[in-house]
């Protein structure tokens, strides 16, 4: 598996789009990685529905609907949408994001037509292998109206202890559960209380791994009780230029099997012209991957899988 950050298809990103005339610019130099992937999963920060340019420094994000099909073709096969950007065009953009989706063969979670579908996991079996994701959104980054409601299309909202129940139930139908959040504070390095505390119950539940996102910068990553919790991933595709920080990613490699992680392996992309990710060399490997690697006690980066756990 292959797990990366934020992804955002508008504002600076669309309009480096349509100045290259070219859907894929934003995936063409990380399309061949991402193929190696059997699952790739991103979180997808803007709804797809038609509409109006959106300009620069506005924090409403909406991308082209045709760009569902790149995104497969690009290799994401999961996504989570559940954050503070999916909802920005009320129910209509959630639906026509979703439907886009579908049509493009891409599995999400985190988001519904009302609270039991946004509740949801999305399973997949890939060579024999079941996963489940389980996606959240906190409450802190989004207003109210987001969470999906009884009659109401939204996200999902965190939640402790609808959370345990979900984790448990997935783990009672077999197979590797990963718990998706999206909270913390932006451009902040560490996480926060409600971070932590989500994290740890989710692990305490019985998921095998948790992913973050929303600081849109690299946080801390920790192993607790033998499981990895990567805090926040920064971004992987957005426009975000004003800093080193906001434009560097990171990317986990995951093989899973016998539902545990039997290799991990981390890696970094730096987003060029508003739009573009590209891996970067893993020698010298960034400061940040570095301290990662440390935390979770890996082996230095080298250019082939490492083994992250007796």
């Amino acid at each position: 598996m292959i797990f990366v950050g934020d992804i955002m298809l508008s504002r600076g990103v669309a309009d480096m789009i349509r100045r290259h005339h070219d859907r894929n610019f934003p995936f063409a130099k990380v399309e061949s990685f991402l193929h190696r992937g059997d699952v790739v999963f991103g979180n997808l920060e803007c709804a797809l529905t038609p509409g109006r340019r959106i300009r620069p420094h506005e924090m409403v994000f909406r991308g082209n609907p045709a760009l569902a099909p790149v995104l497969r073709r690009a290799g994401f096969t999961l996504l989570s949408l559940a954050n503070n950007h999916s909802p920005n065009f009320g129910p209509r953009g959630l639906r026509n994001t979703m439907r886009a989706l579908r049509g493009a063969g891409i599995a999400w979670a985190g988001a519904g037509e009302d609270a039991a579908e946004a509740a949801a996991p999305a399973v997949l079996e890939v060579k024999g292998q079941r996963l489940t994701l389980l996606a959240y959104n906190s409450p802190d980054v989004v207003p109210a109206f987001y969470a999906a409601g009884p009659h109401h299309a939204g996200t999902n909202f965190m939640n402790i202890a609808r959370m345990r129940r979900a984790v448990k139930a997935a783990k009672r139908a077999g197979g590797f559960v990963i718990v998706s959040m999206h909270a913390g504070d932006e451009y902040h390095r560490r996480p926060d209380r409600r971070q932590i505390e989500f994290a740890h119950a989710a692990i305490d539940a019985g998921a095998d791994l948790v992913i973050g996102h929303h600081p849109h910068v690299i946080e801390s990553a920790e192993r607790y009780h033998g499981k990895y919790i990567f805090y926040s991933l920064g971004n992987f595709i957005f426009d975000q230029m004003f800093s080193r920080a906001t434009r560097l990613g990171l990317v986990v490699e995951a093989w899973i099997g016998g539902n545990r992680v039997k290799r991990l392996k981390l890696d970094a992309v730096w987003i060029r012209d508003y739009a573009q990710p590209e891996l970067l060399p893993a020698r010298p490997a960034p400061r940040a991957l570095a301290s990662l690697e440390r935390e979770l006690r890996l082996p230095r980066s080298s250019a082939k899988p490492v083994l992250a756990a007796k």
